[in-house]
């Protein structure tokens, strides 16, 4: 018989917050039979708008989408304040 944790009823991934230049980024996950999906949406703070969804086939890649996307958000933001 296969106990909490094992190959077949693998720990519970908890969802991920990540927050930095004024975004959230909510990493979510969805389990099935197939395998897990890992769905992220960014949003500035307090504001209902979804900037960027996605989805990768594991927490590493949604991070690092994640973590791409907000670096090159701040670049923008930088760049378009000394334009300005």
């Amino acid at each position: 018989m296969a106990s909490p944790g094992s190959a077949l009823n693998p720990a519970p991934i908890p969802n991920t917050r990540i927050q930095r230049y004024g975004l959230i980024a909510d990493i979510l996950i969805s389990r099935h039979s197939s395998g897990s999906i890992f769905h992220y949406v960014i949003q500035r703070e307090g504001c209902a708008e979804i900037l960027v969804w996605g989805q990768e086939l594991s927490m590493d890649a949604a991070i690092q989408a994640v973590n791409e996307y907000l670096e090159t958000s701040s670049m923008r933001e930088t760049d378009s304040r000394r334009q300005a």
